[in-house]
């Protein structure tokens, strides 16, 4: 997978740029994340990279390096209310609570993802982010957030955007700053 996501980031990047995706070269941040190292861009452009069960996703920017996403699978929200009780705001876990089970697995792996795209833009802690943000899952397109004030967040300079690749997997991204137009997604197959 790791192999994988690389192809596809340096795919995805030289659609954004014009330079052939084997020149590429990346620096990793200190939490891990990837980062362009050069070229050097006239127009900079930032990018996030998820990977789960065969799966790879490349979320790209030019707003600023806070990009994030997340994919996951949602048979994995399976039994999600006691995780929830344990690690989500209040606010979180009483709408869960009010879904009927069937429905509450795949909200749960919904936040779950949103809160993992919010840390990988932030390269924060996991525990941070689980706790200090809080989603409301009402609009799908533009998803509102809460942020604890430890955090020293603006909700308003957020944008968070889920996906549904297929029946099985979600998409999130997290994206800070001015970003024009709608967040969207392209799905392909890498040859």
């Amino acid at each position: 997978q790791f192999v994988t996501g690389r192809a596809l980031c340096r795919r995805v990047l030289s659609f954004y740029a014009p330079v052939r995706p084997t020149d590429w070269r990346f620096a990793l941040g200190g939490r891990g994340k990837p980062s362009i190292a050069t070229p050097a861009l006239s127009s900079p452009i930032w990018f996030s990279l998820s990977h789960a069960d065969g799966l790879s996703v490349c979320a790209v920017t030019g707003a600023g390096p806070a990009i994030g996403v997340d994919i996951e699978r949602i048979a994995n929200g399976e039994d999600a209310l006691p995780v929830a009780e344990q690690f989500f705001p209040d606010t979180e876990v009483r709408a869960l609570r009010r879904l009927s089970p069937s429905r509450r697995g795949e909200a749960f792996v919904q936040l779950w993802a949103l809160k993992e795209s919010y840390v990988k833009a932030k390269e924060i802690g996991l525990t941070d982010g689980i706790a200090g943000a809080a989603f409301d899952l009402a609009r799908v397109e533009d998803i509102a957030v809460a942020f604890a004030g430890s955090l020293g967040e603006q909700a308003e300079a957020w944008r968070f955007r889920l996906f549904r690749l297929d029946d099985a997997s979600i998409i999130a991204l997290a994206v800070q700053g001015a970003v024009k137009g709608p967040l969207s997604l392209r799905a392909g197959i890498l040859p």
